[in-house]
């Protein structure tokens, strides 16, 4: 093929010149198939477009590298959806970079919209993909569900796909195209004056970032109204991973890596929507962890999300500033290992005095028993940053920016001042 193509998945800009989004498509073939660009004498585009065919149907055999022992059927699916937009479309209808790297990483729910005009690309909003964010232009790859695909995705709303529910709506399990989804069904209410579905449907529809449960797509007819959102199960929390009934605990680097984690996809969320409030709430039971421990919030336009709770924190009056005491909260608890609200007390009321005094001393017995070793200095700079975060009075509580750079190592604590 002689031509050279370098893609970072953190930033589509980066495409050399020499290339274009059908030769990215050829890449894409190579990797599927394991076949070389030509092959006696039979190109691998040639070769691949009877066969692509089948493999959209998800019948790989034939078609996918025979050398592969195993993978993942979701990210194939996504992979052969991007190789034949590249390379099959005729070039006006070929997709972006953008789309395509949206496609590859999950954050498209309905891959036929890999397909579209150039004109139409063009009206794509900026997406900053860098930092796992997107804003108006998710709406464009949300799906529209009928009932009827939702009745049948939870086994008619059965019993046993029921995970919770609340006055306000049931949430099941369901699982759509191989992919496991929580489907949240809204009680129909009418003439009521603030419309809970409209209201989180809105806002889940407004963002879409690595650290949230996304929204994948609704239902809105008449009075079946559903919201389906990427799955999370109450045993990945992160409430139950520090206090539930585990077998093992989570170790110190994980435990920073996921105090990071938080505070970078806040700083992400705070600089993208700093004039709506996109969480009413996050708490340890409203973040949840994934395979790596990477977290994830539930908790953004509504109250719990399992419960389908509407309210908590009013965090109307500088919400930023609520958000940085609620992370203060989440920081006691990463390093004590006892629970936000205990028998009605919550740990700031008792934690900050003991936290203080443990720094005073140089004494930290405070330290959640189930770890068995722990890095001090970053112990210290985590106790510091929560200590700032609870401040009594909001004003002088740090933005999330300067606890990122605290807890990174990369800026001292007196800078939280």
């Amino acid at each position: 093929m002689g031509t050279d193509i370098y893609v970072d998945l953190e930033d589509p800009k980066r495409v050399s010149d020499k290339s274009d989004v059908y030769s990215y498509g050829v890449v894409l073939l190579e990797l599927i198939t394991g076949r070389k660009p030509k092959y006696q004498d039979i190109d691998i585009v040639n070769w691949a477009k009877s066969r692509i065919k089948q493999a959209l149907e998800e019948e790989y055999r034939g078609f996918v590298d025979t050398r592969l022992q195993s993978f993942d059927k979701i990210e194939m699916k996504r992979m052969v959806y991007c190789a034949e937009a590249c390379v099959y479309s005729r070039p006006q209808l070929r997709p972006s970079m953008e789309k395509i790297v949206l496609a590859l990483k999950g954050h498209m729910p309905n891959l036929k919209d890999l397909h579209g005009s150039t004109e139409n690309d063009t009206e794509l909003p900026h997406i900053t993909i860098n930092k796992g964010i997107s804003s108006s232009s998710t709406e464009r790859f949300q799906r529209i569900f009928t009932y009827q695909e939702l009745t049948i995705a939870t086994e008619g709303f059965s019993g046993k796909n029921l995970v919770a529910r609340s006055s306000q709506c049931q949430v099941y399990k369901g699982y759509l195209n191989g992919e496991t989804v929580t489907v949240k069904k809204y009680n129909y209410m009418p003439g009521k004056k603030e419309d809970v579905f409209d209201h989180i449907k809105s806002i889940s529809s407004s963002v879409h970032h690595n650290n949230l449960v996304n929204l994948l797509g609704f239902c809105n007819e008449g009075p079946n109204r559903l919201l389906v959102y990427e799955f999370v199960s109450e045993d990945k929390s992160l409430r139950s991973h520090l206090h539930g009934n585990v077998t093992s605990t989570l170790a110190w680097p994980i435990r920073m890596g996921i105090a990071l984690s938080i505070a970078r996809g806040m700083v992400d969320l705070h600089e993208l929507y700093k004039p709506l409030n996109i969480y009413e709430q996050y708490k340890d039971d409203s973040i949840f962890l994934d395979g790596n421990f990477q977290p994830k919030f539930a908790e953004y336009g509504h109250g719990r999300f399992l419960s389908g709770a509407f309210g908590g924190h009013s965090l109307t009056v500088n919400y930023a500033k609520a958000d940085v005491y609620l992370f203060g909260e989440i920081l006691m608890e990463l390093v004590t290992g006892k629970p936000s609200n205990e028998d009605g007390v919550n740990i700031a009321e008792w934690a900050e005095p003991v936290l203080g005094m443990a720094l005073l001393h140089k004494e930290y017995d405070i330290v959640d028993q189930k770890l068995k070793e722990f890095n001090a200095t970053e112990l210290i700079r985590m106790i510091k940053c929560a200590l700032a975060c609870v401040h009594r009075y909001a004003h002088f509580r740090p933005q999330m920016s300067q606890i990122a750079e605290v807890l990174a190592g990369n800026a001292p604590p007196e800078t939280l001042k």
